[in-house]
């Protein structure tokens, strides 16, 4: 599983995707072509347009009952005859534009939607924000270096104070009762949710831009503008001053800051997977054991290429997808070897899986989905050796460079080259465009643990906290 940051976002984890946890809505057997398809419900048809606006310019008038494909549902909100949808972008009769939703009939009971549940502002610059496991909590940190845990009605709960610099990241432990900062001021903290700091952490030379848990809460990862990623051993019973029983740089990575785009956790949070670069080297792939520290090679890949691992979370037994943008994804099974500490590997994944820029499995492991230039394809994991592609979609000119399920299987994340944020539905359709500004070590759109809340965060002079519901 990645990294659930706010409860998992490393992709989860964000800032947490643990990777990526689950709604429940029911999947369909087979998605086919027919799954954007709709038609026309209006006694004298619906009117094409060129703009979802009720002047713009007429390109067509679609009969009743004529069948229309469905680009997209994020076209903005209108009231006609007293009935309230959003315009919808279709295709018909080899034209393309803009239908008002309220008179297309769906093969879907309804498509989901996106509101805005709640809006709250911060007297301070919010720079990363993370989800509780549970999922009523939310912990910001802010650029003057302070950390705050609100509750998701927006009222906040309290403020940590004692960082002197700007805080890059912040997550909270699996069991809740933690929160981790990473700071400019090169240091991270670990805090009890109540207030209480229970220890600093010093090891990165320069800021640090990445902290969070392994999955069993043992030891903790960070990554910093220093190019270092450092493992820190936890010894709970132990004195504050005797609780770091293990400290250890593992790997050196000038590329990628962004802890939660470069980690994941098998399922049985024993081992986990770091891609990276080192310095002046080829980019790499390594498995480290949570509780030794060994590491293992298992792929070294071409400097200019692109890097992603993904656990399988769906069987006991370790499996992971691996590769970049020049070749096909591999597919690695690892296990124990009880002659010598160390893992093998083998067997590729035997499917026309195409070279991709990212992919990841869900969390059920059903599925998965990657990204390729201009679009994004989802597969159906029949077993582990046996992917089918069964929809492709976003072809346009941003680069996609991240893909991902949230939790729940039902719904996709995607960021492309102009760090637009998009929210798909698994059947295609685009859902929502999250267009906040950037953040720049951490996801600026987080979901929570049951995957029914996004918060994103909009910057000006202030911040301002948008927290989503997808509503079924």
């Amino acid at each position: 599983m990645h990294a659930y940051l706010a409860a998992f976002n490393w992709g989860v984890v964000v800032v947490t995707v643990r990777s990526i946890a689950l709604i429940i809505l029911i999947f369909c057997a087979d998605l086919s072509a027919e799954d954007k398809t709709g038609s026309v419900i209006a006694e004298s048809g619906l009117v094409l347009r060129k703009n979802p606006i009720v002047h713009s310019e007429r390109l067509d008038l679609i009969p009743k009952g004529s069948k229309i494909t469905i680009l997209d549902s994020e076209g903005p909100a209108h009231e006609i005859d007293g009935i309230q949808s959003n315009w919808f972008k279709v295709e018909y009769n080899g034209k393309t534009g803009w239908a008002f939703g309220g008179y297309i009939r769906t093969i879907y009971d309804k498509i989901p939607k996106v509101q805005l549940e709640k809006r709250w502002e911060s007297s301070s610059l919010v720079n990363c924000v993370a989800f509780s496991p549970d999922g009523n909590f939310i912990v910001s940190g802010s650029s003057d270096g302070k950390v705050t845990l609100w509750n998701t009605k927006g009222s906040r709960e309290r403020t940590l104070k004692g960082h002197t610099g700007g805080i890059n990241y912040v997550s909270f432990s699996p069991d809740g009762k933690y929160i981790l900062s990473a700071s400019s001021d090169t240091t991270i903290k670990l805090w009890e949710t109540g207030g209480n700091l229970v220890l600093t952490l010093k090891g990165h030379k320069k800021d640090a831009v990445g902290a969070l848990f392994g999955l069993d809460g043992t030891y903790i990862l960070s990554t910093g503008l220093d190019d270092c990623i450092i493992y820190w051993k936890l010894d709970w019973k132990a004195d504050k001053d005797k609780m770091i029983s293990n400290y250890h740089i593992i790997a050196h990575n000038d590329e990628i800051k962004c802890i939660n785009r470069i980690i994941s956790f098998s399922p049985d949070g024993k081992t986990f997977a770091i891609s990276y670069r080192e310095k002046f080297v080829n980019k790499k792939i390594s498995i480290y054991a949570s509780y030794g520290l060994w590491k293992m090679y298992i792929g070294v890949f071409k400097e200019y290429d692109s890097l992603f691992v993904s656990y399988y979370p769906k069987e006991s037994q370790r499996y992971l997808i691996a590769g970049n943008s020049c070749q096909n994804p591999q597919l690695w099974r690892l296990y124990e070897d009880s002659s010598r500490t160390g893992w093998l590997r083998n067997s590729p994944i035997k499917s026309n899986f195409p070279p991709a820029e990212y992919a990841s499995f869900s969390y059920s492991g059903k599925y998965a989905v990657s990204c390729d230039l201009y679009q994004i394809r989802i597969w159906k994991v029949e077993n582990i050796y046996d992917f089918k592609s069964v929809k492709i979609f976003e072809r346009n000119n941003y680069y996609i460079k991240r893909v991902e399920f949230i939790p729940g299987d039902n719904y996709i994340i995607s960021r492309d080259d102009l760090r637009n944020i998009k929210l798909w539905w698994k059947e295609g359709i685009l859902l929502k465009t999250f267009e906040e500004y950037d953040l720049p070590y951490c996801d600026n759109a987080v979901f929570s643990p049951d995957g029914k809340h996004i918060i994103t965060i909009s910057k000006g002079k202030e911040s301002a906290f948008n927290l989503w519901k997808i509503e079924y």
